[in-house]
């Protein structure tokens, strides 16, 4: 979870927003990933779930 949070801070730095401006990939690039962090780190969450619910004696 660490390093997912990580990431994502990481990609939401002022540096590489500016980046992605500047070569307009995305014209609302803040707004955007900011929605795409949380639902990135809530899926990763549901994921780890769902693969352990799967093992036998998991929890």
């Amino acid at each position: 979870m660490g390093v997912e949070c990580a990431w994502e801070i990481t990609e939401n730095t002022d540096a590489i927003i500016h980046c992605h401006q500047a070569t307009h990939t995305v014209l609302m690039y803040y707004s955007v990933s900011v929605i795409n962090s949380v639902m990135d780190i809530g899926l990763m969450i549901a994921g780890f779930w769902l693969a352990c619910l799967g093992r036998i004696g998991c929890l």
